[in-house]
């Protein structure tokens, strides 16, 4: 009766074991994969909004070396912004996620010439029309290139709240599972 008991323990200690491998891989998905994504995606939302005000700031500036210094940054934000979108591509592997990510593509390949004018435009120190460029031709892909991004982030919330619950769900199971 005490071997039955000693087996017993060992089979409960490598099922809790397993079990606690299982609630690892989760939460090695939610820490190495999901987060890092929405992270990423949110980075690019937050460059996209410092280009766009660097633009809005060279329409008001006057000096010379303040919108060089802001073209600049424009330039370097605009790099940072290629570096996190070639992250993010080498990241996804479901279909969904490629997919809202190729849309957030297309809109950001839409919006590049446009930049790329309101930048030619204001070297040629011709603000007039880079405000116009901006205002009825960037913003309004500006918009949908923000919408694009938060279906992203939702989505990879929304993989990561699955992985999350997965996660309690496993441990709970493991946790009764010891108990009984």
């Amino acid at each position: 009766s005490f071997t039955v008991i000693i087996a017993f323990m060992a089979s409960l200690a490598i099922l809790s074991s397993i079990r606690i491998a299982g609630l690892n891989t989760e939460i090695g998905l939610i820490v190495n994969d999901r987060y890092p994504k929405t992270n990423i995606a949110n980075r690019v939302k937050s460059q996209i909004n410092e280009i766009s005000r660097g633009m809005l700031g060279i329409l008001i500036m006057t000096n010379p070396k303040q919108i060089k210094a802001e073209l600049d940054n424009i330039e370097k934000v605009t790099k940072a912004n290629d570096e996190a979108f070639a992250e993010l591509d080498k990241t996804l592997t479901d279909e969904k996620g490629r997919a809202l990510f190729n849309a957030v593509v297309a809109i950001r390949d839409k919006n590049r010439p446009y930049q790329d004018a309101f930048v030619k435009l204001v070297n040629e120190d011709n603000k007039e029309e880079a405000q116009v460029k901006y205002l009825f031709q960037m913003r309004p892909i500006q918009v949908k290139y923000f919408a694009a991004l938060d279906d992203f982030v939702k989505y990879q919330d929304s993989q990561m709240d699955t992985a999350g619950d997965s996660s309690a769900a496993l441990a709970k199971q493991t946790e009764l599972m010891i108990i009984a």
